[in-house]
Order: C-alpha cells, then structure tokens, then sequence
C-alpha cells in the first residue's frame, strides 16, 4: 500500500528538481557565449536532454494531480 502524504512529498520535490534543471539547460541555451563555444553536437544534445526532461516533467505533475 502506498502512503499517498510521503508519495506527494516525494514526486513534489523531483517535481521541483526537475524544474530547477530544466532553468539551468534553458539558461545555458539561451547564453550567447556558450551557443557561439559549444560544439553543435553538444548544442543539440542539450536541446534534447532539454525536451526529454519537459516530457518527464510533465508526467511528474499529471502524477502528482493523480494522487
């Protein structure tokens, strides 16, 4: 049985980790420095890692409205 209050605190705080990465990658792609440094490589890999943890973010906050 899964208790629902420890359940919530704990998806909350990916919740808000999650959040706070997502700032960081959004923050480093819009950095003109690190466009102009970056490989394109790591550019679009951030890009992708950046889509991938809006997705997983997504379903953290349907998860939590679930509960």
């Amino acid at each position: 049985m899964i208790d629902t209050k420890v359940e919530k605190i704990k998806t909350r705080d990916e919740i808000l980790t999650k959040e706070k990465f997502i700032s960081s990658l959004q923050n480093n792609l819009k950095n003109p420095a690190f466009i102009k440094k970056a490989p394109p490589k790591i550019i679009e890999m951030q890009k992708n890692r950046l889509d991938d943890e809006i997705q997983q973010l997504k379903k953290l906050k349907e998860h939590f409205q679930n509960l």
